[in-house]
């Protein structure tokens, strides 16, 4: 398993890669920022992204993507929270 980090609009996601084996890839993303408490059930599960092989870098991206669009839904185009 790998971690990865990184931040998109000011809130951290974390993305770890538990297994990549041929054509697939498992991972969970979950959004960490405090301010954001209610996104993180969004994405704090185990997702298996077909159609690799992938090395660990490249799942973490993929997880890295879903986590922003994630906060993309949530935001409107101000950058106000608009969840609720």
């Amino acid at each position: 398993m790998e971690t990865f980090t990184d931040t998109y609009l000011g809130l951290e996601i974390h993305v770890q890669v538990f297994s990549v084996s041929s054509g697939e890839a498992d991972i969970s993303c979950r959004i960490v920022d405090p301010s954001e408490l209610r996104l993180a059930p969004l994405t704090a599960e185990v997702m298996r992204v077909p159609g690799g092989s992938f090395p660990h870098a490249a799942a973490a991206r993929i997880g890295v993507a879903y986590c922003m669009g994630i906060i993309d839904c949530y935001r409107d185009e101000d950058d106000e929270r608009t969840l609720h």
